[in-house]
């Protein structure tokens, strides 16, 4: 597989996400509806306890734990530290893979990340030694709904995608998790449409606010840097407008056995 070697994918990943994040009011808005709409669809599905322990994976400038109030919550990232830092959790800036606790969890968190990770089977391995029995392993990633598409991206990915070394479809994800004394008890296809529609009117009015910016930015400048960036937006681009994405983002619940 054409995978770039992990040390020179996290320096080029950390230069990009040198540049990318900062503090926009809107984004935090849209990611508060957004994450507790996100809350609600996961209380239909299982039970969150007072004074229960969490740990979110991954958690980025814009934590699920936000929203997590009156709970133990540790948030880790590689590279973002939280934009704001007026709520109650704690930050440790790592890997997964090198993250160390004697304390175990009752939910763990890991929206987006699996297919960041340099080293799959350890990152499970480490979630599950950090997972309470009968806990919960609650994971969303955008995993393709066909064979062709993740066996292009994975061939490519060097120079099609390359922060993400991993491409997964559904049936990977769950073979790969429940290896490592996980069951699956919820699934969800296309998480997106279970949004409430406040949080998605929200994030279009932002994204078209900041279209121009965004597109200079991310695009018309990186193409004199990445001759492979133009490519990659028309792979990329029926994903993004087609009612049916190859990519959809899906919602797995796994539980500790």
């Amino acid at each position: 597989m054409n995978i770039l070697s992990p040390n020179k994918r996290w320096k080029e990943t950390e230069k990009l996400y040198k540049t990318k994040k900062e503090k926009n009011p809107e984004i935090l808005l849209y990611k508060l509806k957004q994450w507790k709409g996100f809350l609600s669809i996961l209380k239909k599905a299982i039970k969150f306890e007072k004074y229960e322990k969490y740990l979110e994976v991954g958690g980025g400038g814009y934590p699920f734990s936000y929203i997590l109030k009156g709970n133990d919550c540790i948030v880790i990232d590689p590279f973002e530290e939280p934009l704001y830092d007026k709520f109650s959790f704690k930050f440790q800036k790592v890997k997964i893979e090198n993250f160390r606790k004697k304390e175990q969890f009752d939910k763990i968190f890991c929206f987006n990340v699996l297919d960041h990770v340099d080293d799959i089977e350890r990152t499970l391995s480490v979630c599950s030694k950090l997972c309470k029995k009968q806990g919960f392993f609650i994971v969303a990633l955008n995993t393709y709904n066909s064979r062709f598409y993740q066996s292009f991206f994975q061939r490519f990915n060097r120079f099609l995608d390359k922060p993400h070394p991993h491409h997964f479809m559904k049936s990977d994800i769950i073979s790969l998790v429940t290896e490592f004394h996980f069951n699956i008890i919820f699934f969800n296809d296309d998480l997106e449409k279970m949004l409430p529609e406040e949080a998605k009117s929200l994030w279009f009015e932002t994204k078209e606010k900041r279209n121009i910016k965004i597109l200079i930015r991310n695009y018309i400048f990186p193409l004199f840097k990445d001759p492979f960036l133009f490519f990659r937006i028309l792979v990329l681009l029926p994903n993004k407008i087609s009612k049916k994405p190859f990519r959809p983002a899906k919602l797995y619940i796994f539980q500790k056995n």
